[in-house]
């Protein structure tokens, strides 16, 4: 009898374990990527930011509206990241 519940809990161990890698690996992917878009989108938009005024790029580097722009984003792709997690966890 130990030996059948031995061979359960490792067959269910083994199932778990490629479970969880498979989740680990997929949010991660889909961080990477979510990542890289906005990386790429924010540059772009702090680059235009360049282009302004004197007076204009004042009141932005006061304001810190660069970095607001990158807090906002930075939390976008945390929030993407949390949401491709949960779904492959509700998969499990």
């Amino acid at each position: 009898m130990p030996a059948v519940i031995v061979l359960i809990l490792t067959w269910f161990t083994r199932y778990l374990i490629l479970k969880v890698i498979a989740i680990v690996g997929v949010a991660v992917g889909s961080y990477a990527i979510i990542q890289t878009f906005f990386d790429k989108y924010v540059n772009a938009g702090l680059a235009q930011l360049g282009g302004m005024p004197s007076d204009l790029m004042g009141l932005v580097g006061i304001a810190h509206i660069d970095h607001a722009i990158s807090i906002v984003l930075g939390a976008m792709s945390v929030r993407a990241f949390i949401t491709a997690a949960r779904t492959m966890l509700a998969k499990l």
